[in-house]
Protein backbone atom coordinates (compact mmCIF):
# COMPACT_ATOMS: atom_id res chain seq x y z
CA UNK A 1 0.00 0.00 0.00
CA UNK A 2 2.83 2.39 0.89
CA UNK A 3 4.56 1.78 -2.45
CA UNK A 4 1.28 2.26 -4.29
CA UNK A 5 0.60 5.60 -2.60
CA UNK A 6 4.18 6.73 -3.25
CA UNK A 7 3.68 5.91 -6.92
CA UNK A 8 0.46 7.91 -7.01
CA UNK A 9 2.17 10.90 -5.41
CA UNK A 10 4.98 10.82 -7.98
CA UNK A 11 2.39 10.49 -10.74
CA UNK A 12 0.58 13.59 -9.49
CA UNK A 13 3.83 15.55 -9.37
CA UNK A 14 4.35 14.88 -13.07
CA UNK A 15 1.09 16.70 -13.78
CA UNK A 16 1.91 19.70 -11.61
CA UNK A 17 2.13 23.25 -12.92
CA UNK A 18 2.91 26.60 -11.38
CA UNK A 19 0.31 29.30 -10.73
CA UNK A 20 0.82 32.34 -8.52
CA UNK A 21 -1.53 33.54 -5.80
CA UNK A 22 -1.90 36.32 -3.25
CA UNK A 23 -4.07 35.83 -0.16
CA UNK A 24 -5.47 38.43 2.21
CA UNK A 25 -7.12 37.45 5.49
CA UNK A 26 -9.70 39.98 6.64
CA UNK A 27 -12.12 40.35 9.53
CA UNK A 28 -15.68 41.35 8.62
CA UNK A 29 -18.49 41.94 11.10
CA UNK A 30 -21.63 39.88 10.30
CA UNK A 31 -23.73 42.98 9.62
CA UNK A 32 -21.16 44.21 7.06
CA UNK A 33 -20.80 40.99 5.06
CA UNK A 34 -23.37 41.87 2.38
CA UNK A 35 -21.86 45.34 1.97
CA UNK A 36 -18.36 43.93 1.48
CA UNK A 37 -19.60 41.42 -1.11
CA UNK A 38 -21.39 44.20 -3.03
CA UNK A 39 -18.37 46.54 -2.99
CA UNK A 40 -16.10 43.77 -4.28
CA UNK A 41 -18.59 42.59 -6.88
CA UNK A 42 -19.16 46.11 -8.21
CA UNK A 43 -15.44 46.80 -8.56
CA UNK A 44 -14.17 43.50 -9.97
CA UNK A 45 -17.11 43.15 -12.36
CA UNK A 46 -16.22 46.48 -13.97
CA UNK A 47 -12.44 46.30 -13.55
CA UNK A 48 -11.42 42.80 -14.59
CA UNK A 49 -7.75 41.89 -14.77
CA UNK A 50 -7.20 39.53 -17.68
CA UNK A 51 -5.85 36.19 -16.52
CA UNK A 52 -6.51 36.81 -12.81
CA UNK A 53 -9.27 35.15 -10.79
CA UNK A 54 -10.52 36.90 -7.64
CA UNK A 55 -12.28 34.80 -4.99
CA UNK A 56 -13.84 35.66 -1.62
CA UNK A 57 -14.11 32.84 0.94
CA UNK A 58 -15.87 32.57 4.30
CA UNK A 59 -13.74 30.87 6.95
CA UNK A 60 -15.28 27.92 8.84
CA UNK A 61 -12.41 27.04 11.18
CA UNK A 62 -9.14 28.75 11.96
CA UNK A 63 -6.35 28.85 14.51
CA UNK A 64 -7.06 30.77 17.71
CA UNK A 65 -4.33 33.34 17.02
CA UNK A 66 -5.65 34.15 13.51
CA UNK A 67 -8.77 36.19 14.12
CA UNK A 68 -10.15 36.52 10.59
CA UNK A 69 -13.54 35.70 9.07
CA UNK A 70 -12.91 35.86 5.31
CA UNK A 71 -10.11 35.46 2.80
CA UNK A 72 -9.61 37.19 -0.56
CA UNK A 73 -7.46 35.24 -3.02
CA UNK A 74 -6.04 36.49 -6.33
CA UNK A 75 -4.70 33.70 -8.57
CA UNK A 76 -3.26 33.49 -12.06
CA UNK A 77 -0.13 32.98 -14.10
CA UNK A 78 2.93 35.04 -13.20
CA UNK A 79 2.63 37.60 -16.00
CA UNK A 80 -1.04 38.27 -15.27
CA UNK A 81 -0.49 38.54 -11.50
CA UNK A 82 2.37 40.99 -12.05
CA UNK A 83 -0.14 43.52 -13.39
CA UNK A 84 -1.63 43.84 -9.90
CA UNK A 85 1.60 45.40 -8.66
CA UNK A 86 2.24 47.78 -11.53
CA UNK A 87 1.89 51.51 -10.69
CA UNK A 88 -0.83 51.96 -13.31
CA UNK A 89 -3.09 49.36 -11.65
CA UNK A 90 -3.81 51.55 -8.63
CA UNK A 91 -5.83 54.13 -10.57
CA UNK A 92 -8.69 56.29 -9.34
CA UNK A 93 -11.18 53.39 -9.46
CA UNK A 94 -8.89 51.21 -7.31
CA UNK A 95 -8.29 54.00 -4.81
CA UNK A 96 -12.05 54.59 -4.51
CA UNK A 97 -12.61 50.84 -4.03
CA UNK A 98 -9.89 50.69 -1.34
CA UNK A 99 -11.38 53.69 0.45
CA UNK A 100 -14.88 52.17 0.48
CA UNK A 101 -13.97 48.68 1.61
CA UNK A 102 -11.54 49.84 4.32
CA UNK A 103 -14.55 51.11 6.28
CA UNK A 104 -15.93 47.59 6.62
CA UNK A 105 -12.91 45.26 6.90
CA UNK A 106 -9.93 44.80 9.19
CA UNK A 107 -6.75 43.45 7.60
CA UNK A 108 -5.32 40.47 9.52
CA UNK A 109 -2.61 38.97 7.30
CA UNK A 110 -1.39 38.65 3.72
CA UNK A 111 0.70 36.10 1.87
CA UNK A 112 1.97 35.14 -1.56
CA UNK A 113 3.05 31.90 -3.18
CA UNK A 114 2.52 29.54 -6.10
CA UNK A 115 0.53 26.39 -6.65
CA UNK A 116 2.57 23.23 -7.13
CA UNK A 117 -0.25 20.79 -7.83
CA UNK A 118 -3.46 20.78 -9.82
CA UNK A 119 -5.95 17.91 -9.87
CA UNK A 120 -8.24 18.23 -12.88
CA UNK A 121 -10.44 16.08 -15.06
CA UNK A 122 -7.48 13.98 -16.26
CA UNK A 123 -6.94 12.78 -12.70
CA UNK A 124 -10.59 12.46 -11.68
CA UNK A 125 -10.95 8.66 -11.82
CA UNK A 126 -7.58 8.04 -10.22
CA UNK A 127 -8.22 10.60 -7.49
CA UNK A 128 -11.64 9.06 -6.75
CA UNK A 129 -10.04 5.63 -6.42
CA UNK A 130 -7.39 6.85 -3.99
CA UNK A 131 -9.97 8.73 -1.90
CA UNK A 132 -12.10 5.59 -1.76
CA UNK A 133 -9.10 3.59 -0.50
CA UNK A 134 -8.45 6.13 2.25
CA UNK A 135 -12.12 6.27 3.24
CA UNK A 136 -12.31 2.49 3.49
CA UNK A 137 -9.12 2.43 5.56
CA UNK A 138 -10.46 4.96 8.05
CA UNK A 139 -14.15 4.11 7.89
CA UNK A 140 -14.22 2.88 11.49
CA UNK A 141 -12.73 6.17 12.68
CA UNK A 142 -15.05 8.56 10.86
CA UNK A 143 -18.34 6.67 11.01
CA UNK A 144 -19.51 8.28 14.26
CA UNK A 145 -19.41 11.87 13.04
CA UNK A 146 -17.86 15.08 14.30
CA UNK A 147 -17.71 17.53 17.18
CA UNK A 148 -17.55 21.27 16.38
CA UNK A 149 -16.52 23.46 19.29
CA UNK A 150 -16.72 27.26 19.52
CA UNK A 151 -15.25 28.83 22.65
CA UNK A 152 -16.24 32.41 23.48
CA UNK A 153 -15.73 35.10 26.09
CA UNK A 154 -19.09 36.39 27.33
CA UNK A 155 -19.51 39.58 29.36
CA UNK A 156 -23.31 39.44 29.83
CA UNK A 157 -24.23 35.81 30.43
CA UNK A 158 -27.98 36.26 30.93
CA UNK A 159 -28.46 38.26 27.73
CA UNK A 160 -26.30 35.88 25.70
CA UNK A 161 -28.09 32.79 27.05
CA UNK A 162 -31.50 34.36 26.30
CA UNK A 163 -30.50 35.22 22.72
CA UNK A 164 -29.04 31.75 22.21
CA UNK A 165 -32.19 30.11 23.58
CA UNK A 166 -34.36 32.24 21.27
CA UNK A 167 -32.23 31.07 18.34
CA UNK A 168 -32.30 27.37 19.22
CA UNK A 169 -36.02 27.25 20.02
CA UNK A 170 -36.87 28.95 16.71
CA UNK A 171 -37.31 27.14 13.39
CA UNK A 172 -33.54 27.49 12.94
CA UNK A 173 -32.86 25.40 16.04
CA UNK A 174 -35.57 22.87 15.33
CA UNK A 175 -34.16 22.26 11.85
CA UNK A 176 -30.53 22.18 13.00
CA UNK A 177 -28.98 18.74 12.27
CA UNK A 178 -26.98 18.29 15.46
CA UNK A 179 -27.07 18.23 19.26
CA UNK A 180 -26.10 21.69 20.52
CA UNK A 181 -24.77 22.34 24.03
CA UNK A 182 -24.11 25.72 25.64
CA UNK A 183 -21.68 25.33 28.52
CA UNK A 184 -19.86 27.44 31.10
CA UNK A 185 -16.23 26.74 31.97
CA UNK A 186 -15.92 26.24 35.71
CA UNK A 187 -12.18 25.73 35.11
CA UNK A 188 -10.36 26.56 31.89
CA UNK A 189 -6.75 27.34 32.72
CA UNK A 190 -5.26 30.47 31.14
CA UNK A 191 -7.75 30.44 28.28
CA UNK A 192 -9.85 33.63 28.05
CA UNK A 193 -12.97 31.70 27.02
CA UNK A 194 -15.75 31.68 29.61
CA UNK A 195 -18.26 29.62 27.62
CA UNK A 196 -18.44 27.19 24.72
CA UNK A 197 -20.97 26.04 22.17
CA UNK A 198 -20.34 22.36 21.41
CA UNK A 199 -22.13 20.67 18.51
CA UNK A 200 -22.31 16.92 17.98
CA UNK A 201 -22.96 15.81 14.39
CA UNK A 202 -23.72 12.21 13.45
CA UNK A 203 -22.26 12.46 9.95
CA UNK A 204 -20.25 14.54 7.50
CA UNK A 205 -23.48 15.52 5.75
CA UNK A 206 -25.00 16.82 8.99
CA UNK A 207 -21.83 18.76 9.76
CA UNK A 208 -21.84 20.37 6.32
CA UNK A 209 -25.54 21.27 6.57
CA UNK A 210 -25.19 22.68 10.09
CA UNK A 211 -22.16 24.78 9.18
CA UNK A 212 -23.94 26.13 6.10
CA UNK A 213 -26.84 27.26 8.31
CA UNK A 214 -24.46 29.67 10.05
CA UNK A 215 -24.61 31.83 6.91
CA UNK A 216 -28.38 32.25 7.11
CA UNK A 217 -30.04 35.62 7.94
CA UNK A 218 -31.41 34.14 11.19
CA UNK A 219 -27.97 33.24 12.48
CA UNK A 220 -26.59 36.53 11.21
CA UNK A 221 -29.15 38.39 13.32
CA UNK A 222 -28.13 36.36 16.38
CA UNK A 223 -24.47 37.28 15.85
CA UNK A 224 -25.41 40.92 15.49
CA UNK A 225 -27.43 40.79 18.72
CA UNK A 226 -24.58 39.33 20.80
CA UNK A 227 -21.49 40.88 19.21
CA UNK A 228 -21.22 43.61 21.86
CA UNK A 229 -21.30 41.10 24.74
CA UNK A 230 -19.26 38.21 23.33
CA UNK A 231 -15.87 37.62 21.75
CA UNK A 232 -14.92 34.50 19.76
CA UNK A 233 -11.80 32.83 21.15
CA UNK A 234 -11.31 29.53 19.29
CA UNK A 235 -13.05 27.22 16.85
CA UNK A 236 -12.23 23.59 16.18
CA UNK A 237 -13.56 20.53 14.41
CA UNK A 238 -12.89 17.08 15.88
CA UNK A 239 -13.61 13.60 14.57
CA UNK A 240 -15.28 11.06 16.85
CA UNK A 241 -13.05 8.02 17.32
CA UNK A 242 -14.50 6.23 20.35
CA UNK A 243 -17.85 6.90 22.05
CA UNK A 244 -19.56 5.05 24.86
CA UNK A 245 -21.05 5.10 28.32
CA UNK A 246 -24.34 6.35 29.71
CA UNK A 247 -25.90 9.05 27.49
CA UNK A 248 -28.67 9.94 29.92
CA UNK A 249 -28.80 13.75 29.88
CA UNK A 250 -29.03 14.05 33.68
CA UNK A 251 -25.80 12.06 34.06
CA UNK A 252 -23.93 14.36 31.67
CA UNK A 253 -24.33 17.80 33.25
CA UNK A 254 -20.58 18.30 33.75
CA UNK A 255 -17.80 17.37 31.32
CA UNK A 256 -14.14 16.87 32.27
CA UNK A 257 -11.92 17.13 29.19
CA UNK A 258 -8.22 16.40 28.73
CA UNK A 259 -6.52 18.00 25.72
CA UNK A 260 -3.25 16.41 24.64
CA UNK A 261 -0.64 15.93 21.96
CA UNK A 262 -0.31 12.31 20.82
CA UNK A 263 2.46 11.03 18.53
CA UNK A 264 1.11 7.51 18.03
CA UNK A 265 -2.71 7.73 17.86
CA UNK A 266 -3.24 4.00 17.30
CA UNK A 267 -1.28 2.96 20.39
CA UNK A 268 -2.84 5.70 22.46
CA UNK A 269 -6.37 4.67 21.46
CA UNK A 270 -5.65 1.06 22.41
CA UNK A 271 -4.21 2.05 25.81
CA UNK A 272 -7.06 4.48 26.52
CA UNK A 273 -9.67 1.86 25.61
CA UNK A 274 -8.18 -0.53 28.18
CA UNK A 275 -8.21 2.22 30.78
CA UNK A 276 -11.85 3.07 30.11
CA UNK A 277 -12.90 -0.58 30.23
CA UNK A 278 -11.24 -0.90 33.64
CA UNK A 279 -12.86 2.31 34.92
CA UNK A 280 -16.30 1.20 33.76
CA UNK A 281 -15.79 -2.20 35.42
CA UNK A 282 -14.89 -0.38 38.66
CA UNK A 283 -18.05 1.73 38.43
CA UNK A 284 -16.03 4.95 38.18
CA UNK A 285 -17.70 6.44 35.09
CA UNK A 286 -21.31 7.48 35.60
CA UNK A 287 -21.86 9.32 32.31
CA UNK A 288 -20.61 9.16 28.76
CA UNK A 289 -17.00 9.10 27.54
CA UNK A 290 -15.16 9.63 24.28
CA UNK A 291 -11.92 10.02 22.35
CA UNK A 292 -11.74 12.69 19.63
CA UNK A 293 -9.14 13.55 16.98
CA UNK A 294 -8.50 17.21 16.16
CA UNK A 295 -8.95 17.88 12.41
CA UNK A 296 -9.44 21.65 11.97
CA UNK A 297 -8.33 24.64 14.04
CA UNK A 298 -5.04 25.33 15.78
CA UNK A 299 -3.14 22.10 15.07
CA UNK A 300 -0.16 23.32 17.13
CA UNK A 301 -2.22 23.19 20.32
CA UNK A 302 -3.47 19.60 20.65
CA UNK A 303 -4.03 16.54 18.47
CA UNK A 304 -6.65 14.67 20.54
CA UNK A 305 -8.88 15.02 23.54
CA UNK A 306 -10.76 12.64 25.82
CA UNK A 307 -13.70 13.41 28.06
CA UNK A 308 -16.00 11.94 30.67
CA UNK A 309 -19.46 13.11 31.70
CA UNK A 310 -20.79 13.34 35.25
CA UNK A 311 -24.05 14.32 36.92
CA UNK A 312 -22.58 17.22 38.94
CA UNK A 313 -19.30 18.90 39.90
CA UNK A 314 -18.84 16.85 43.08
CA UNK A 315 -19.25 13.62 41.13
CA UNK A 316 -16.81 14.85 38.44
CA UNK A 317 -14.13 15.64 41.02
CA UNK A 318 -14.69 12.31 42.83
CA UNK A 319 -14.44 10.30 39.62
CA UNK A 320 -11.28 12.13 38.58
CA UNK A 321 -9.69 11.45 41.97
CA UNK A 322 -10.57 7.75 41.74
CA UNK A 323 -9.16 7.66 38.21
CA UNK A 324 -5.80 9.14 39.21
CA UNK A 325 -5.44 6.73 42.15
CA UNK A 326 -6.39 3.59 40.24
CA UNK A 327 -3.98 0.84 39.21
CA UNK A 328 -5.38 0.93 35.68
CA UNK A 329 -4.39 4.60 35.36
CA UNK A 330 -0.87 3.88 36.60
CA UNK A 331 -0.52 1.20 33.94
CA UNK A 332 -2.03 3.52 31.32
CA UNK A 333 0.45 6.29 32.21
CA UNK A 334 3.35 3.92 31.62
CA UNK A 335 2.10 2.77 28.21
CA UNK A 336 0.41 5.86 26.77
CA UNK A 337 2.80 8.39 25.28
CA UNK A 338 1.10 11.77 25.36
CA UNK A 339 1.61 15.35 26.49
CA UNK A 340 -1.38 16.76 28.34
CA UNK A 341 -1.89 20.40 27.33
CA UNK A 342 -4.91 21.37 29.39
CA UNK A 343 -7.71 19.96 31.55
CA UNK A 344 -11.09 21.71 31.64
CA UNK A 345 -14.38 21.33 33.46
CA UNK A 346 -17.48 22.56 31.65
CA UNK A 347 -20.92 22.85 33.27
CA UNK A 348 -23.86 22.43 30.90
CA UNK A 349 -26.22 25.41 30.81
CA UNK A 350 -28.58 24.21 28.07
CA UNK A 351 -28.79 21.43 25.49
CA UNK A 352 -30.88 21.34 22.33
CA UNK A 353 -31.87 18.43 20.09
CA UNK A 354 -30.54 15.92 22.62
CA UNK A 355 -31.09 12.34 21.36
CA UNK A 356 -33.29 10.00 23.32
CA UNK A 357 -31.31 8.01 25.88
Amino acid sequence: MKKFLSFILIFWVSFSFSQNWSAYGIKVAPENEETVVKIMDDYFTNNKVEGVTVSLYSIMFTAADLDFTHEVIFSGEGDAMAKLYEPGFQDTAWQLFSSKISNFVENVFSGQGWRNFNFGETMKKLFTTVVAVFLMSFQSLSADGYIASYSIKVSDVQTFAKSFDDLMTSNFGQEFPGTVTLGHFAFNGYDDASHAVVISYDSEADMAKGTQMFYSPTFGKFLNDVQSISEPIEQSLNRKLISGGNNNQADNSVYTTYYMSVKNPKKYAAAWSKLIDAQVADGNISGSYGLRAHTHGDVNYYTHYVYTGSSNIEMAVEEQKNLMQSESFKMFSKNAKREVKKTTMMVVMATYNYPNS
